[in-house]
């Protein structure tokens, strides 16, 4: 049990849990409603999170190396290697769009990749100049959501109700997601020089916002369900995710909230590899 603890805490640390539970929403949006998205799409996909995820982290650390999440220690430890990696990724994603010329996807993906590139320069802008972000967490929830219905959007030529819900059920997760890591991260923020909406507000405010969120998000999940039974696992996550704030103590150590919040948006994994076998 330990040897796969650290499995999962190395494949937290390497950001392929967020990678992955992304591929596992899309291929929720193809169960909503059937679409053939090729697989060298996903492999932008997953790899354009990475890069992402990835960037921000060194970008992090390169401004103050002393931030002492388990995350950031690990990025800046192996800082050369992530580096060389992210330009690969950045080349092999070129080559594929070279190679296919997706034309929808590319108007979509630049439009998506100068939102996620203006949130990075403007988080980066208003830290050194030692402003609040208020809009850090909605931002961040907003280019998720966007990044992982582009693929469904740009390989259809139709725009389902079902799609719709759930885009807006996953920007609500991310906004959970989000908010409950802020909460347990304010001081490593702070020496970041970020200060975001869930600085400004208190730890109650904070939980009842993300009760609210969940509240939404399980009446979307309840829709979607209507729609297709493989989405009753959604219904879930906007709980489960809650989890850490009623039990701050036991999430806190060893930095057990991130392994959690991020772990769980692998849940439609599962369950969309059990339906494909149905």
């Amino acid at each position: 049990m330990k040897q796969l603890a650290r499995i999962y805490q190395l494949f937290s640390l390497l950001n392929l849990d967020v990678v992955a539970g992304a591929a596992g929403f899309v291929y929720t949006a193809v169960a909503l409603f059937p679409v053939d998205i090729p697989t060298y799409q996903i492999v932008i996909l997953s790899s354009t999170v990475w890069i992402i995820y990835t960037s921000d982290r060194m970008l992090d650390t390169f401004k103050n190396p002393q931030v002492s999440t388990t995350r950031h220690q690990f990025q800046y430890i192996n800082r050369k290697v992530s580096l060389v990696v992210l330009f690969v990724l950045v080349a092999v994603n070129l080559l594929l769009i070279l190679i296919h010329k997706p034309l929808k996807l590319i108007v979509g993906g630049m439009l998506v990749s100068a939102f996620m590139l203006g949130y990075l320069l403007m988080k980066q802008s208003l830290s050194f100049r030692k402003k609040s972000f208020l809009l850090k967490e909605i931002l961040i929830a907003l280019g998720y959501a966007m990044g992982i219905m582009l693929l469904p959007f740009s390989n259809s030529n139709t725009w389902p109700v079902e799609w719709s819900l759930l885009m807006g059920y996953i920007f609500l997760i991310a906004l959970i997601n989000v908010f409950v890591i802020g909460s347990f991260e304010k001081d490593e923020d702070l020496l970041l020089g970020e200060k975001s909406l869930v600085h400004c507000i208190s730890f109650e405010w904070v939980l009842r916002w993300c009760m609210l969120f969940s509240i939404i998000a399980l009446a979307l999940a309840g829709m979607l369900f209507a729609h297709h039974p493989v989405t009753l696992a959604l219904t879930a996550l906007p709980i489960l995710l809650l989890l850490p704030l009623f039990f701050r103590e036991k999430f806190a150590r060893h930095n057990h909230y991130r392994l959690w919040e991020d772990g769980m948006l692998l849940l439609p994994v599962p369950v969309l590899i059990f339906d494909s076998f149905l």
